[in-house]
């Protein structure tokens, strides 16, 4: 009998894990670029998380790419900034496990 209900545990376990999993497991990424197509290193990316109010900031790589990984599910604003540009705002809604690729 206890052998019984540690396997339950242990699988009810499992099972919580994957689904926790499964609410953080979204990502949104892109590259900025300017009109002509050139990448823009160093801007600013910031991410608002709609639900929560929660604000997470990358900067791009110098091929103006970004990436935040682990979000849960839910809307977010993101907000671009670099010197000499004008910046710029999406919004964007996250289901458990997609991957949102903006540029």
């Amino acid at each position: 009998m206890k052998l019984t209900r540690l396997m339950a545990y242990v699988l009810l376990s499992f099972i919580l894990s994957a689904v926790g999993w499964a609410q953080f497991g979204s990502s949104v990424q892109g590259t900025v670029r300017d009109a002509s197509g050139a990448a823009i290193s160093t801007a600013k990316v910031q991410l608002r998380d709609l639900g929560t109010g929660v604000v997470s900031q990358i900067t791009t790589s110098t091929e103006g790419f970004y990436r935040f990984n682990s979000l849960p599910i839910g809307r977010y604003t993101i907000n671009v900034t670099a010197p000499g540009f004008k910046s710029q705002t999406v919004d964007v809604e996250l289901t458990a496990n997609q991957s949102a690729m903006l540029t």
